[in-house]
């Protein structure tokens, strides 16, 4: 079992990084032509919701919670890559 939440943990500093990763991409590649308001208040939203995730709940604790953030964080990183994706057509372009 202690195995099976350390390589929970490990995926979700590796979801966390590549998060940060592409949001300080996407952020640095179009400071020329910034992103809309919405964009960034969803970028500051998710990093926050990862951070305080990360810093504020225990796993332990309830194993149903954290199933469900799967899924938020799932959704959260779709998002990111969609607007990721407009961002390098943008800059392509």
């Amino acid at each position: 079992m202690n195995q099976r939440r350390t390589r929970a943990f490990g995926a979700w500093q590796l979801v966390w990084a590549i998060s940060c990763a592409v949001i300080a991409g996407v952020m640095v590649s179009t400071h020329q032509r910034p992103l809309p308001t919405l964009e960034r208040a969803f970028f500051v939203w998710f990093l926050g919701f990862l951070v305080s995730t990360e810093l504020f709940s225990p796993r332990h604790a309830s194993p149903g919670l954290w199933r469900r953030l799967r899924w938020i964080v799932f959704a959260g990183a779709l998002v990111v890559a969609f607007i990721t994706a407009q961002a390098v057509a943008e800059v392509l372009a």
